[in-house]
């Protein structure tokens, strides 16, 4: 056996496993730089990634600080504002007064009947065509609460989606 082992040794050149072992050696270290590059460009990433996200971050933060700003003077140009009659609750009232009037040259059942009459015309609210959002709404309780649907009111307004903004006019006929 031990003529064998001396035999096969004879036989296999000396350089061959000096230079396996070399290439082997060259092997891992190309993979350990190439494993190094990719962590270093890892970390890189998640750097800017982190930079990318505290800068929106900071826009957001912005844009509130904007909104809130917008809708307190927003709130307070409202308060400033005094209300004036619609020109429909104003003809209300002066129908009312004509009715009244003839009620009052007639008999007293006719006089009662004309009175719940104008009472029901002075509570009938008059339809708006225009709405401002205001915090908290949402397009569908808009529509909801001007009796239209929610695809009826972002046609009129040409809205892609749901998103309004506070201050914004709607139209709603």
């Amino acid at each position: 056996m031990e003529e064998e082992y001396t035999r096969r040794k004879q036989q296999r050149p000396a350089s061959a496993s000096k230079t396996s072992i070399a290439t082997v050696i060259l092997l891992l270290v190309i993979n350990t730089l190439v494993l190094c590059l990719l962590l270093f460009l890892n970390v890189q990433a998640e750097s800017k990634q982190d930079e990318k996200l505290n800068s929106i971050e900071q826009q957001v933060k912005q844009l509130d600080q904007r909104t809130s700003v917008q809708a307190e003077s927003y709130g307070e140009a409202e308060k400033n504002v005094p209300e004036k009659e619609s020109s429909v609750s104003t003809s209300t009232t002066t129908e009312s007064s004509s009715s009244t009037n003839t009620v009052e040259s007639s008999n007293q059942t006719e006089d009662t009947h004309s009175s719940s009459e104008v009472a029901q015309h002075q509570t009938a609210e008059p339809t708006a065509t225009t709405y401002t959002v205001q915090a908290g709404d949402t397009l569908s309780v808009i529509a909801e609460k001007n009796k239209l649907s929610l695809q009826d009111l972002m046609t009129k307004n040409n809205l892609t989606d749901s998103t309004v903004y506070i201050g914004q006019v709607l139209s709603l006929q």
